[in-house]
């Protein structure tokens, strides 16, 4: 096993005992009628079955090579995760356009594609991805287009899923033994599919308890459990990135010139034309960062910091 599977491996470690660890919490986000359970326990149940199958695959003697079932699962849920992903922001915005037609043949759950069949999977996704493609806003193809939140690498991103879940259906699944050294290889399309997951819960999170004052460290402290340490790398810091909403403009630009001062160590760091901010070097500990900057609201933001983690905050400032 590679060392960077196992820096990720100790990653899903961390994430496990979060979920373990804020199971309480966590059973209180909203379920959306007809589901029957929360898009959270959801995206977890994914994540817990591609965490196993990666256990299994690393504690078995023997294995199998070609293409099984459980790989073409994992292929086609990494397909629906980021079809999902981006179809969700999409209809989103479509709903603030005031096209409703395009929105809620966007708004779908991962089960949408993950429970139909092959070739409906294949056709689910393919005609969400044209929808957000003819829809994507382009200053120079497509100026009426709506979808300014979606980018043509968003679309490349998910054509090449839909074509990895397509020439995986194509091979045949083969049956024998190897080693448990060569079992290794199955694990990059569990990783896949734990990662869509993983990314998916923390987008969940961030909408239900980024503002709130009671459970919004939850969002920084899974954010540090899913932030994988490379072997023999020991960076401890922060990563921001600053938005708001500028008049004129309607939508949320990444903003330059914000400081984040963190009293505690008495440093701060400014934003670039990215709205990034970088602040690394620092101890571990939980901070308060004070983000400001001209015309702006100045806003605290509760940080922890582990050892070993740059931790990436996102924070959207109000004009003044």
């Amino acid at each position: 096993m590679e060392n960077k599977q196992r820096s990720k491996l100790d990653s899903y470690d961390r994430i496990k005992k979060f979920n373990n660890d804020n199971a309480t919490v966590l059973s209180t986000l909203p379920i959306f009628p007809p589901d029957t359970i929360s898009d959270y326990d959801h995206e977890k149940a994914i994540f817990d079955e591609a965490y196993q199958s990666i256990s299994t695959a690393l504690g078995v003697q023997a294995n199998t090579t070609g293409i099984t079932g459980d790989q073409a699962d994992a292929v086609k849920s990494a397909m629906a995760a980021i079809i999902i992903k981006y179809a969700l922001i999409a209809s989103i915005k479509a709903n603030r356009k005031g096209n409703a037609s395009l929105a809620a043949a966007l708004d779908h759950p991962v089960t949408y594609i993950t429970r139909a069949t092959k070739q409906e999977a294949i056709k689910y996704a393919s005609t969400m991805c044209k929808a957000m493609s003819d829809n994507r806003y382009d200053a120079n193809t497509n100026p009426t287009g709506i979808l300014n939140n979606i980018t043509s690498q968003n679309i490349t991103d998910m054509s090449n899923a839909i074509t990895a879940y397509q020439n995986i259906q194509a091979q045949p699944i083969a049956t024998i033994q190897i080693t448990k050294a060569i079992a290794t290889d199955v694990l990059p399309s569990f990783i896949i599919t734990a990662d869509e997951a993983i990314n998916n819960m923390y987008d969940i999170l961030f909408s239900n308890f980024n503002d709130d004052p009671i459970n919004g460290t939850l969002v920084n402290l899974f954010s540090a459990a899913m932030h994988v340490i490379p072997t023999g790398t020991h960076r401890t810091g922060i990563a921001a990135t600053v938005t708001a909403i500028v008049p004129p403009a309607t939508e949320a630009t990444p903003i330059a010139g914000v400081t984040m001062y963190i009293s505690e160590l008495n440093k701060s760091a400014i934003s670039d034309a990215n709205g990034l901010i970088n602040l690394q070097g620092i101890k571990a500990g939980t901070y308060n960062a004070v983000f400001s900057a001209a015309n702006m609201i100045t806003k605290t933001v509760s940080i922890t910091v582990i050892k070993g983690h740059i931790i990436e905050v996102n924070v959207v400032l109000q004009h003044a």
